[in-house]
């Protein structure tokens, strides 16, 4: 237990930096298609490894937690104020998922309402969090 509590930051790290890697690689891949490739299929090529990256990412994070349940490592107790907080925004980020999906659907503004509608969301579960903790304080 000891040795995977001491690992667990990395298998946690690793994976993240592989997406965020990913990513990074997706903009310089973008910009150099090799003239053996159409547009479309370097497109796909480089979309493909990116995601491949995600998989091996997302496997590794599902891995990691998993064995981290396995020890019972003890759950920190949460404050009803944090189990506010994270209601909160659990119904801000669903709520805002179906705005977008209806704009995307209904108006076609899919490219367009991703920024707005969770840029918002985020900032008014921001204002709700605050009001929550500023309850607790008084």
């Amino acid at each position: 237990m000891d040795r995977f509590e001491r690992r667990f930051p990395a298998l946690i790290a690793v994976p993240v930096a592989l997406i965020l890697l990913g990513l990074a690689a997706m903009i310089p891949m973008d910009m150099n298609a090799p003239a053996q490739f159409t547009r479309d299929q370097w497109d796909a090529l480089y979309g493909t490894l990116f995601l491949l990256c995600v998989t091996v990412s997302a496997a590794a994070l599902t891995w990691a937690g998993i064995q981290h349940s396995k020890y019972g490592f003890p759950e920190e107790k949460m404050t009803p104020a944090q189990r506010r907080v994270g209601r909160i925004w659990a119904v801000g980020m669903i709520a805002a998922t179906a705005l977008y999906v209806g704009l995307g659907f209904g108006l076609d503004l899919w490219e367009q309402a991703a920024p707005i509608v969770y840029t918002v969301a985020a900032l008014l579960c921001v204002i709700a969090t605050i009001l929550v903790k500023k309850d607790d304080e008084t």
